[in-house]
């Protein structure tokens, strides 16, 4: 009696273990199925996200607004041809044109007709389409890249003008830099024209020191001329006053184009 309970037990349990083995094997075979069915729809609507002639914002248009009822307008003309059986590869004669093929259906005027009548945005029925599904999931990845370039735009907008902040800034800081170098120079040989004793220095011998300096560069070549230029074009102005203080003399002679 235990044998047989034994033998029972063993033929139960291979049994269920062939069950299982069934089952598991048919699901994988479901699930294989279901992948080869799927990944061509699946590549076909992902096609979208590698097209370069097209900016992600015009892909992400299309997808949204365009695509999905343009293909499932153009998979109702082709049921529709194939059910009238209006598609053919042979070339037909005249008789047999007349008897197989309807001349009133124009696939144009039919693609037309659907779209007017069925918008994706108000019709959900759509979206039993695996490839209008694939081209959701398209459309979702397609906001996100945008939504991340357009940080990336931001940050650059916002390098750029960090950026050009700084240039300013240190374009100002040398033009002071530069100004206060003039400045500094100028007062220096204010210094050596005015007397120890005095406040101010006579206009007349600025005036000499200039035309002295003009006269003695004249003969320089034209590469060290042009860096006088502004020298040569200062002119001795007849209306001076008769005495300039360190202040006077730093304001009428600042930059070297002034007029003297």
């Amino acid at each position: 009696m235990m044998k047989y309970d034994d033998e029972e037990f063993l033929k139960g349990s291979f049994h269920l273990l062939f069950q299982n083995y069934l089952k598991t094997n048919e699901e994988e075979k479901h699930k294989m199925f279901h992948l080869f069915r799927q990944t061509p729809i699946d590549v076909l609507s992902m096609e979208w996200l590698i097209s370069e002639p097209c900016t992600i914002e015009a892909r992400a248009y299309l997808i949204d607004n365009i695509l999905p009822q343009v293909v499932l307008g153009l998979e109702f003309i082709l049921k529709e041809a194939t059910r009238r059986n209006l598609i053919t590869r042979d070339l037909l004669d005249e008789t047999n044109y007349r008897a197989g093929l309807d001349r009133n259906f124009n696939p144009v005027n039919r693609l037309a007709e659907y779209l007017m009548r069925n918008n994706h945005k108000h019709n959900h029925f759509s979206e039993s389409s695996p490839y209008v599904r694939g081209l959701r999931y398209t459309l979702t990845k397609l906001q996100q890249e945008t939504f991340i370039q357009s940080g990336n735009q931001l940050a650059k907008v916002k390098l750029s003008a960090d950026v050009r902040r700084t240039e300013e800034k240190q374009k100002e800081l040398k033009t002071k830099k530069e100004y206060d170098g003039q400045i500094a120079i100028i007062s220096s040989i204010c210094d050596s024209l005015i007397s120890p004793k005095k406040n101010s220095t006579s206009a007349n011998m600025i005036e000499d020191v200039v035309l002295t300096f003009m006269e003695l560069t004249s003969i320089l070549p034209e590469e060290m001329k042009q860096c006088l230029v502004q020298t040569f074009k200062t002119q001795i102005n007849k209306d001076y006053q008769t005495f300039y203080d360190k202040k006077q003399f730093v304001k009428v002679s600042e930059f070297g184009n002034s007029t003297l």
